[in-house]
């Protein structure tokens, strides 16, 4: 046996390529002379044929060995045998053959087990067509170098290579998976695509595998799934690394196609080198050479230039495999040949966002890039599309980048120079008609912007006009007509928060029933919660989170009232056909039926002292019965009537003295229940509402009896009858309960929302419940939870805190007298420093007297809040009266101005992440620095100040707070607002006197006059840049504005008086909308309309509000030192600063 390795060099092999034809027909007449056992001995053989005596000693000693390695080959030659025959020669050295399992043009490929190992592998034989041939050989001997020669985890490496008695093999790892080809196939019938004639990817050159199912690779069977194309980009990446390492080591593999591409689990492997060119030996390819599979070849390849090839022809055929791996179909087709030939170097393939539409853009830019025609426009290296793949894979930015239309157009000129002259005379003639169009259609654009954006202003606005006035569903209504993405331009915070806002009031858990539910009570000792439906069945649930217990079937008609004795024994329920039931609490045994009402009974309610049930019967009368109990359960003795007419609800006072009956006719009648027999209904007074009187309610101590009132909610003295305060409107009210443990009462509406009161008839808040009518309202025996039955199939469950808390923005415990008049507040993003401080969020608030006595003093202070953390600590305390604060553009320093105590101007910055001051600067001027702001990107602060209250003798000074020093100095300017141009050589002051407001533009530099604008017939109190740089807005403070555009100041929106009184302003982040404070609220305006947006409410005047640099916080300062806190997300807070000690 004639075993040898593979060395570097070439060994001499012999030229068997000259006359092939001929050489065949000797070798077949050898075949039938050895099948025929008459073959003379090989040296006579050849003495007859010199002319081909060198190739014939060499090759029949090989045509023996496969003739004696074949086993039952009596129907096929040994020709044959090693051209096609499936079946192999038994052993070739120390290899074993055991079955075929791949071929192509340039070997057969058998699985083999290694003898002296004893493991599978797999032997790729040399076939006699390609000894026949010295290209081929040649080929097959350099596949066999470069496959051992490559050492990589994602290329099949040979690690034996041998020539057993002629016969030319060697020996790789066995990949036990499937190509891609195969996998695309399966893919292709999973996607139920039909399959063309053009199987491009079927190549024969594959190894056969498990075809039952899909490789172990996170494939989905499904195209449109994400995990598809992220494993797409796991396999290109692998590839892609296995060529960058062939190209480092000097080969190019000039033959990338699915078959060539194997996978074992989620592994993939390159092989078949066969076609493989190495930089040091090229000489097997010459010009005008086809190398490779046409549909995977790139143009260069396929234009006959594969001599000059590069890496880069190999990243064009890796581009398309991937993009058949997604599309399913090849990149390029033809059907002829040269029709293939034409459209490779010629034709783009369709755009693979359209074939596959939920593709990963950043997949399909990675791709487009790889399969470009020209080489200059792919990745230069194999690196760069691995690199770039990772990228998408970490769900980083990519670096491809789709053709531009320049670069295209330029292209598509060089190929069709006429084609393109025409279009472009074309192209010149559509732009000299549609010109006069264009300024009409921007013009209109314009219009349609406008329009669009008024619409959205009336919208959002009415939307905080309804959630104001408790109509949730129509706060739905406004918000949901912009909700979708093409309107995300117009959304702001305004939108979000308040849609945000009623998605978590209404978020609370429900009992769900079939129909509208008409009454809900807590149990006695509130652990479940009774439901009454339409459907006649009583339910129970959870009160905790209102899952289901149970239930009873009741009645055959609705079931108007529920109600428990006072001592927890029994149940009551009354039927809208007239039917009273009692029922045992416990047990649900059913103890007693009343008689039968021929109008339904809407109500059957408890005396307090449990002697009576009294019966409503519709529109007649209440009866009134006495219980008596008994060994055989409680009889209902029939004790009194009431007649009234329309009558609708009885309600009995907490002595049980008292019952009260009320009517659709407008009237409340009061009847006195006797104590002692004969039981009688005595009529001792009535009153008149002003509307129908559909409910009744008496507080705990029975002082006071809330009555609903048409729309509207009444509250009487109980000892003179009389109204307590004037009725409030709530529109179309339905239900009033009181808490039983506080003077707080409860009434909900047609509208779904829940209004709280105190026992003065104050309202306290609103809050949303439910998008349909409320049909009952109660509350726990505890006091702390309120049910609510509505026509939207529903039971919910509130806690009356959160119902507080839903209603309007929570209170602190304590406010205070309000003594404090100087206030401001800034709103610093930490935006460097480790992880956790780049979320940190710190307002800094500062507040003084208007004229600081030792008294007061320490009520002048600076305090710094941790709005993440929630804690806050006062740095500065009584040493001076602060007027304003500005911030620094990377929100870790303020400055701060004012008043010393002596009364001289001064100001100081502070670092607020170490709360520290970093500089004081004390002016011998008297009077106080009233406006401040720090530059964009210099180190520069500007402060203006005056002496007195009349605004003269005021001054502005530019320090350079790094150096501190003071830069330079203007006299006689406006103080109360500062600020800088963006590109910091204006400096802007804005203020007058109380009836002649304007603002002045300083030129830094002193190079150019300062320009005085007169604005308003009233003080400027606030002037701001827009986020854009492109607009100036001032504010009076009288509550007018107006905004220029910058820099030539022509004016955009002249808002004069909006409101009564105005001092800060805020734009957002974005610049859509701004924010001003007004009395207890926060206003939003839309910038480019100047239309106001809606108004945040709040128990206190509010000043300094102030967004967040990520514009998801809007923060204010409250006059009893609160912050009052709303997030994009609809949550608030209310964070109450400490007194100062």
């Amino acid at each position: 046996m004639n075993r040898r390795r593979m060395t570097s060099g070439r060994e001499s092999e012999p030229d068997i390529g000259h006359d092939a034809t001929e050489l065949h027909g000797i070798l077949e007449q050898y075949e039938a002379l050895l099948q025929a056992g008459t073959a003379p001995p090989i040296e006579s053989f050849v003495a007859d044929y010199p002319q081909h005596a060198q190739a014939l000693a060499q090759i029949l000693p090989t045509v023996q060995v496969l003739l004696d390695l074949s086993e039952h080959t009596e129907d096929e030659s040994v020709l044959s045998l090693a051209r096609d025959s499936e079946r192999a020669p038994r052993e070739l050295g120390d290899f074993r053959l055991q079955r075929e399992i791949g071929r192509g043009g340039m070997g057969i490929v058998y699985e083999a087990e290694q003898l002296s190992l004893r493991r599978q592998v797999a032997v790729k034989v040399l076939p006699f067509a390609c000894m026949l041939d010295s290209q081929q050989l040649q080929r097959f001997m350099n596949e066999a170098r470069a496959a051992a020669s490559l050492h990589h985890p994602h290329i099949v490496n040979a690690f034996y290579v041998g020539q057993e008695r002629g016969l030319h093999f060697y020996a790789m790892r066995l990949i036990n998976g499937v190509s891609l080809a195969e996998l695309i196939e399966r893919l292709r019938a999973a996607n139920g695509a039909a399959t063309t004639p053009c199987r491009s990817t079927r190549s024969v050159d594959h190894i056969d595998g498990d075809t039952d199912t899909l490789p172990a690779v996170e494939f989905s069977t499904h195209r449109n799934k994400p995990d598809h194309y992220r494993a797409v980009a796991r396999l290109g990446r692998q590839a892609a690394d296995a060529l960058e390492y062939a190209h480092s080591m000097g080969i190019v593999h000039r033959d990338i196609k699915p078959s060539n591409l194997l996978l074992e689990d989620s592994h993939l492997w390159l092989t078949d080198f066969g076609l493989a060119a190495t930089q040091s030996d090229k000489t097997l390819t010459l010009s005008g050479d086809v190398l490779g599979t046409l549909r995977y070849s790139s143009p260069e390849q396929v234009s006959g230039e594969s001599k000059h090839a590069d890496p880069r022809a190999d990243i064009y055929s890796l581009g398309v495999t991937l993009y058949e791996l997604i599309a399913l179909q090849p990149a390029l087709t033809g059907e002829t040949r040269a029709r293939l030939i034409h459209n490779v170097v010629n034709s783009q393939p369709v755009a693979l966002h359209r074939l596959a539409p939920l593709a990963p853009t950043d997949l399909t830019k990675i791709i487009a890039k790889a399969a470009s025609k020209s080489p200059d426009d792919r990745y230069t290296t194999a690196a760069e599309l691995r690199d770039d793949l990772d990228r998408f894979l970490d769900g980083k930015p990519v670096k491809a980048r789709r053709i531009g239309l320049l670069h295209s157009s330029y292209r598509a000129a060089r190929r069709y120079p006429l084609q393109v002259s025409l279009l472009a005379v074309i192209m010149l003639l559509l732009v000299v008609l549609a010109t006069g169009g264009f300024y009409s259609a921007a013009r209109q654009k314009r219009i349609n912007r406008q329009l669009e954006s008024r619409n959205y202003s009336a919208e959002v606005n009415g939307s905080y006009r309804a959630w104001e006035e408790g109509r949730p569903l129509e706060v739905l209504s406004h918000l949901s007509r912009y909700e979708g993405d093409e309107y995300e331009h117009l959304r702001g915070f305004e939108w979000y928060y308040l849609r945000r806002r009623l998605e978590r009031s209404l978020d609370v858990p429900a009992a769900v029933h079939p129909g509208a539910v008409l009454y809900a009570i807590h149990s006695p000792d509130d652990s479940m919660v009774l439901t009454a439906c339409e459907d006649g069945i009583i339910r129970y649930w959870n009160a905790t989170d209102l899952s289901f217990i149970k239930s009873i079937k009741a009645h055959d008609d609705k079931v108007r009232w529920l109600e428990y004795s006072p001592d927890g024994e029994w149940l009551v329920s009354s039927c809208a056909d007239g039917s009273v039931k009692l029922w045992q609490a416990n047990t649900h045994e059913l103890l007693a039926t009343l008689p039968q009402r021929e109008a339904g009974v809407p109500q059957a309610t408890f005396s307090p002292d449990g002697r009576f049930l009294a019966t409503v019967e519709f529109h007649k009368a209440v009866q009134l019965y006495e219980i008596q109990r008994g060994d055989d359960g409680p009889t209902f003795v029939p004790a009194a009537v009431g007649e009234h007419v329309a009558i609708r609800r009885a309600s009995f006072s907490p002595n049980s003295r008292v019952l009260v009956t009320s009517s659709d006719s407008r009237g409340v009648h009061i009847w006195e229940v006797s104590a002692e027999p004969p039981i009688r209904l005595k009529l001792s007074t009535r009153f008149s509402t002003v509307g129908e009187a559909l409910q009744t309610a008496f507080s705990p101590s029975g002082d006071r009896l809330a009555v609903t009132e048409g729309d509207r909610v009444g509250l009487w003295d109980t000892q003179a009858w009389t109204p307590v305060a004037t009725p409030v409107d709530v529109d179309g009210v339905t239900a009033v309960a009181t808490c039983p443990t506080s003077h707080q009462f409860a009434a909900a509406g047609k509208l779904g929302s829940i209004w709280l009161f105190d026992d003065s008839l104050q309202l306290i808040g609103i809050a949303p419940a439910h998008l349909q009518s409320v049909r009952s309202l109660t509350f726990s025996k505890c006091g702390r939870y309120v049910i609510t039955a509505s026509d939207d199939n529903t039971v919910k469950r509130w806690a009356l805190d959160s119902l507080l808390s839903a209603s309007s923005i929570a209170q602190p415990d304590e406010l205070r007298s309000g003594s404090v008049s100087w206030k401001s507040l800034q709103l610093c993003q930490v935006a460097d420093g480790d992880a956790h401080e780049r979320h940190r969020v710190l307002a800094v608030l500062t507040s003084s007297p208007y004229l600081m006595t030792d008294e007061n003093r320490r009520q002048s202070r600076l305090v710094v809040v941790d709005l993440t953390a929630g804690s806050s600590a006062t740095i500065a305390s009584g040493e001076a009266e602060y007027t304003r604060m500005v911030r620094s553009p990377n929100s870790r320093q303020i400055a701060v101005v004012g008043s010393t105590v002596e009364r001289h101007r001064f100001f100081e910055v502070w670092d607020v992440v170490d709360r520290r001051k970093v500089m004081r600067i004390e002016s011998p001027d008297t009077g106080a620095f009233v406006g401040a702001a720090f530059a964009n990107e210099q180190p520069w602060l500007a402060v203006a100040g005056t002496s007195s209250n009349t605004f003269q003798n005021s001054t502005a000074e530019l320090w350079d707070i790094e150096h501190r020093k003071l830069r330079q100095r203007w006299t006689d300017v406006p103080m109360m607002a500062v600020t800088f141009s963006p590109d910091d050589r204006q400096l802007l002051l804005g203020g007058g006197d109380w009836s002649d407001g304007r603002i002045e533009v300083l030129d830094i530099a002193g190079e150019r006059e300062p320009i005085k604008l007169p604005v308003h017939r009233h003080l400027i109190s606030d002037i701001r840049f827009h986020p854009s740089g492109a607009a100036l807005m001032a504010l009076s403070k009288e509550g007018g504005y107006r905004t220029w555009r910058w820099p030539d100041m022509k004016l955009l929106v002249d808002q004069d008086r909006i409101r009564n009184e105005t001092y800060c302003v805020s734009f957002s982040p974005q610049g859509k909308t701004f924010v001003m404070a007004i009395a207890n609220g926060i206003e939003f305006w839309q910038t480019e309309t100047g239309l106001q947006l809606g108004t945040l409410t709040a128990p206190v005047p509010l000043a300094s509000p102030k967004f967040s640099a990520d514009g998801n916080m809007l923060v204010a300062l409250g006059r009893n030192d609160s912050i009052y806190v709303w997030y994009r997300d609809g949550r608030q807070r209310v964070i109450p600063i400490p007194d100062a000690e």
